[in-house]
């Protein structure tokens, strides 16, 4: 694992992320704040057995997630696994508006959104906490209905 610190000596503070518990760490990945959205090019931990040896960075390499928000991720063994989530783009017309035309409808259940994907499938991440590397796999779109049901 490549893990550096440096300067910038934490996170910084951010919503609609994900984290793994991973040999003692809480690794953080993707998110936001404010108008900044991150990806998986840069993960941290945090040694939750020592909390006063404070954060730190993870540079990965190969094709890691782009910058989202909403993702789930999942361990098994030493690889990260990291599906779906969204980049939101903010629409200022939208903001504090008590106006119905600017509802937008959410999905009832995963298999709402499954089903409204269209025919692209979904990508999954792949990252080897061991080497620091990302790889991209290509979900066909009868994976991605059978993880719904």
């Amino acid at each position: 694992m490549h893990y550096h610190q440096n300067s910038v000596h934490q996170p910084t503070p951010r919503f609609a992320g994900t984290a793994i518990s991973y040999d003692g760490y809480l690794v953080t990945l993707c998110g936001r704040h404010g108008g900044d959205f991150f990806g998986g090019e840069t993960l941290w931990r945090f040694n939750v057995k020592s909390p006063e040896s404070g954060w730190d960075r993870i540079e990965m390499a190969g094709t890691a997630p782009s910058p989202r928000v909403w993702a789930a991720s999942a361990l098994v063994g030493d690889t990260v696994m990291l599906y779906g989530g969204a980049e939101w783009k903010f629409d200022s017309s939208c903001y504090g508006s008590d106006h119905r035309e600017h509802d937008i409808p959410l999905p009832r259940s995963l298999r709402d959104i499954v089903s409204s994907i269209g025919h692209g499938g979904g990508a999954v991440y792949i990252g080897d906490m061991l080497t620091s590397q990302w790889s991209q796999v290509n979900l066909p779109l009868s994976a991605v209905r059978l993880i719904a049901t």
